[in-house]
């Protein structure tokens, strides 16, 4: 075998050992960021059926709606960015701000966050943006909570294209038990 045939097969040889790595690499690289992906969706899962949360989701749900039936007790109340009286849309909004977030920037994939959140991050929207409203007339700005304004939008539009949820269609649902609902129903 000549020099010339030694070195071209090297070559072919050191190309392929590359392309491979490369290959690697790249699985590598997509195997962290899921990775990553369930460690977010974890710590996140944890906040939103933690105490705390509950309570200021269920606030918002909740109680809310009769705080604002009487704006005139918030007048005159220090706005930075909410009275503190109305903590818990705060505390619920950054949370929605922050997972909205990682989700337009692709950390974490949309189907996967409509697919855990879009319900709870619906109902809170609606039910808190009178103040998300307010709080960006005085703020000057749409910018405030934008990116729970977005895993909304995303929300919404996943409910809609599967108002069934998202459960396979061509999988068969386990049997319902009627046995609380019938009770329930019988007593009044």
């Amino acid at each position: 075998m000549t020099p010339e045939w030694i070195s071209a097969i090297a070559s072919i040889v050191t190309m392929v050992v590359i392309g491979a790595s490369a290959i690697a690499a790249l699985l590598q690289l997509r195997h962290m960021r899921s990775s990553n992906q369930i460690e977010l969706i974890a710590n996140w899962t944890e906040v939103i059926e933690g105490e705390q949360f509950q309570r200021a989701f269920a606030f918002v749900y909740q109680d809310l709606a009769k705080i604002l039936a009487e704006p005139e007790k918030l007048q005159g109340r220090p706005w930075n960015p909410v009275p503190p009286e109305l903590e818990p849309v705060r505390t619920v909004a950054n949370h929605f701000e922050s997972i909205g977030s990682f989700v337009r920037r692709g950390i974490i994939e949309p189907e996967v966050a409509c697919d855990l959140w879009a319900f709870i991050v619906t109902l809170a929207w609606d039910a808190s943006l009178p103040v998300v409203t307010h709080v960006r007339h005085r703020a000057g700005t749409d910018s405030v909570w934008e990116n729970f304004e977005y895993l909304t939008l995303i929300s919404k539009r996943e409910i809609e294209r599967r108002p069934e949820g998202s459960y396979p269609p061509s999988e068969p649902r386990l049997p319902k038990d009627t046995s609380l609902t019938e009770a329930l129903a019988e007593n009044g």
